[in-house]
């Protein structure tokens, strides 16, 4: 007598193997959309006045507080020449 049983064990594969293509294409699509979103920009957030009383010749890097404002050092403040954290 002859077995008429098929052997699913390759659809329960392809099975599994679905969701994770779906997943696979979908988060390349969405990170190929957020590429495009934004291109990164740079440029000069302050410019120091040789003359003036907000310092000049900056030393270290910004950093941030609480509430998103910059916070950062000078070597050198008008006539007094001292450091100034502003």
């Amino acid at each position: 007598m002859e077995d008429d049983s098929m052997d699913f064990s390759a659809v329960s594969l392809l099975q599994g193997f679905r969701p994770a293509l779906t997943r696979l294409v979908l988060g390349s699509a969405a990170l190929a959309a957020a590429a495009g979103l934004a291109p990164a920009q740079s440029g000069v957030l302050y410019g120091f006045k040789a003359t003036g009383t907000d310092g000049n010749v900056p030393v270290a890097g910004l950093i941030f507080n609480s509430n998103g404002a910059l916070f950062g050092t000078t070597s050198r403040h008008h006539s007094a020449d001292r450091a100034r954290l502003r």
